[in-house]
C-alpha cells in the first residue's frame, strides 16, 4: 500500500513540475506581463550595452533614483537579442536560476538530511516551484543571488566538517554584488555555524569576505563609477518614507505570506521546526539561514514596491528545514496529500497562463510609443522605463519608487526638473502611469512614485495633451 501510495505521489509531483515548466515556457513571450522591472533591467541592459553602466555618474541627462548592483543586471547585457527580444533571453535566465537555487537548495537538504534526501526531493521541488513561479514571472535579481549565498553556505560547511572562509568569502562577495542583503541570511547561517564550533572560523570568514567586498567594490567604482553610498536600500532603510509604520510594514508582510497557501505552509513550517531546533539547542546553519532569511525578508518591507519576490529565499530556506523535520515522522499518505494541496492552490495554475498574447506591433504599448514618438522632440520625463525605450525617450527616472530620497539627497535633480522652462535641462514633457488630475493620483505619488512634492510641482507647471493606454502626456504650460 505504501509502495503504491509512494509511486502515486511521485508521479503526481513529476507531473505538477512538468506542468509548472511548461507553463513558464510559455511566459516567455515577450508580450507577458510587461511591467516596470521588465523595463528597468531591459533599460539597464541596453544601456550597459552602450557603455553606459551608472547613468547618473556617467550622462546628466540619464537620471536614476536607484543605483542597482552590478550582477544585478549586466548578466542580461551578455544575452542574445535587444529590445523586446531581449525579454525572453532574460526570462529564460531568471528561470534557469531559479532552477539552479532550487537544486543547491536540495544538495543542502542532502547535506543536512542525507537519509530523507531521495524520498523528499521531489517534495521540495513542488514546494519551491510553487510560491517561486508566483512571485518571478517578470525579471529579478533574487534568484541570482540566492544562488550565489547557497553556493556559499555549501562551500563554506564542506563535506568534511571542516569551515572553508576563504573558499565561501568570493560567493558571498558575488551575492552581495548581485543585490545589497543577498549575503546577509546565508552569512548569518555560516557565522552562527562558526560561532558554536569556533570562533576563529567565524573571524576568518569575515576577513575574507572584507577583502573580497572591498575589492569587488573598488572594481566597480573605478570601472563602473558604482557608488554604494547611493543604493537605493540604503533609502528604503535609513531613509524611510512617511507611513511606513511598524503595524504597516507588518501588515504587508503578513498579506503576502499568508496570500499564497503553499508560502504560507513553507514558512510557518519551516520556521516551528527550526524554532524548535533553536530552543533544543541543535540549531545549525540552516536553521539560522531560515530565521535570518525572515528577517531580513521583514525588514525589506520598509521599503515600497516589495513583492513576494522577497519571500523567494525564505521559501527555499523554509523548504529545507521543513522537510528535513518532516521526513522523520511524515509517510507517503502525509506526502500525497500535501502534493494535492499544492496543487489545487499553487498560485501558478491562477497567475502563469499567459493565453494568447498580443504581437506587440498590435499591443497598447506599441500604441502608445506611436503616439509618444508623435510629439515634437523635448526634454521628456517617462515614468514607465518600457515604454521610454520603445518609443525613443530615454528616461531620466528608472525607478521611481526611491525617487523621494534620492532627491533629498540630490536637490539639484528637482531644481533642474522644475527650474526655468529656458534651462535646457528643464522638462518640457511627462508620460505619467497615473494622471496627476485623477483621484487616485495623489495616494498613487505620495505613497509609491515620486513623492507629495512632484505632483504639486507637476499640476502646478504641466497641462494634459494626449492619453494613451500606458499612461498621460503632459506638456508645460
Amino acid at each position: 500500500m505504501n509502495r503504491a501510495l509512494g509511486i502515486a505521489a511521485g508521479t503526481l509531483a513529476a507531473a505538477f513540475v512538468a506542468l509548472t515548466v511548461v507553463l513558464l515556457a510559455l511566459r516567455l513571450h515577450p508580450a507577458c506581463e510587461l511591467d516596470h522591472n521588465v523595463g528597468v533591467y531591459l533599460t539597464l541592459a541596453e544601456l550597459a550595452r552602450e557603455g553606459i553602466v551608472y547613468p547618473h555618474a556617467q550622462r546628466p541627462d540619464l537620471i536614476y533614483a536607484t543605483f542597482y548592483q552590478p550582477l544585478g543586471f549586466l548578466p542580461y547585457a551578455l544575452l542574445p537579442g535587444s529590445g523586446f527580444t531581449l525579454i525572453p533571453a532574460m526570462r529564460a535566465l531568471v528561470r534557469l536560476e531559479v532552477l539552479a537555487a532550487v537544486g543547491l537548495a536540495l544538495l543542502l537538504l542532502r547535506r543536512a538530511a542525507p537519509g530523507a534526501w531521495p524520498a523528499w526531493a521531489a517534495l521540495v521541488l513542488l514546494l519551491c516551484a510553487t510560491p517561486v513561479t508566483a512571485a518571478l514571472l517578470t525579471c529579478t535579481d533574487d534568484p541570482r543571488g540566492a544562488v550565489f549565498a547557497a553556493l556559499a553556505l555549501l562551500a563554506f560547511v564542506g563535506r568534511d566538517g571542516r569551515l572553508h572562509a576563504a573558499r565561501a568569502a568570493p560567493l558571498f562577495a558575488l551575492a552581495f554584488f548581485t543585490k545589497l542583503t543577498a549575503p546577509c541570511a546565508a552569512g548569518v547561517g555560516a557565522l552562527a555555524a562558526a560561532g558554536v564550533r569556533r570562533a576563529r572560523g567565524g573571524l576568518a570568514l569575515l576577513a575574507w569576505c572584507a577583502a573580497w567586498t572591498l575589492l569587488g567594490y573598488a572594481l566597480a567604482h573605478g570601472v563602473l563609477g558604482w557608488d554604494l553610498a547611493g543604493n537605493g536600500l540604503r533609502y528604503a532603510l535609513l531613509e524611510p518614507r512617511p507611513g511606513r509604520t511598524l503595524p504597516v510594514q507588518a501588515g504587508l508582510f503578513l498579506r503576502d505570506v499568508v496570500r499564497d497557501p503553499v508560502t504560507a505552509l513553507l514558512l510557518v513550517g519551516g520556521t516551528a521546526a527550526a524554532a524548535l531546533r533553536l530552543l533544543r539547542r541543535r540549531a545549525d546553519a540552516l536553521d539560522w539561514w531560515l530565521l535570518a532569511a525572515l528577517v531580513r525578508a521583514f525588514v525589506e518591507y520598509r521599503s515600497h514596491g516589495t513583492e513576494l519576490n522577497h519571500l523567494f529565499e525564505p521559501c527555499l530556506a523554509g523548504a529545507v528545514a521543513a522537510v528535513r523535520t518532516g521526513a522523520a515522522v511524515l509517510r507517503a499518505p502525509h506526502v500525497l496529500v500535501t502534493l494535492g494541496l499544492a496543487i489545487a492552490f499553487g498560485r501558478p495554475l491562477v497567475r502563469v497562463p499567459c493565453g494568447d498574447p498580443t504581437p506587440l506591433p498590435e499591443s497598447p504599448l506599441a500604441s502608445a510609443a506611436a503616439i509618444l514618438r508623435a510629439q515634437p522632440p523635448a526634454p521628456t520625463l517617462c515614468e514607465n522605463p518600457l515604454l521610454a525605450w520603445t518609443s525613443g525617450t530615454r528616461p531620466l527616472v528608472v525607478d521611481p519608487f526611491l525617487f523621494g530620497p534620492a532627491v533629498a539627497r540630490h536637490p539639484e535633480i528637482r531644481s533642474a526638473w522644475f527650474g526655468d522652462r529656458s534651462d535646457p535641462g528643464a522638462l518640457q514633457r511627462l508620460v505619467l502611469l497615473v494622471d496627476p488630475s485623477s483621484a487616485s493620483a495623489e495616494a498613487w505619488y505620495r505613497d509609491l512614485h515620486f513623492d507629495a512634492r512632484f505632483l504639486a510641482d507637476v499640476r502646478r507647471d504641466f497641462r494634459l495633451v494626449a492619453a494613451t493606454p500606458y499612461g498621460a502626456v503632459l506638456e508645460r504650460r
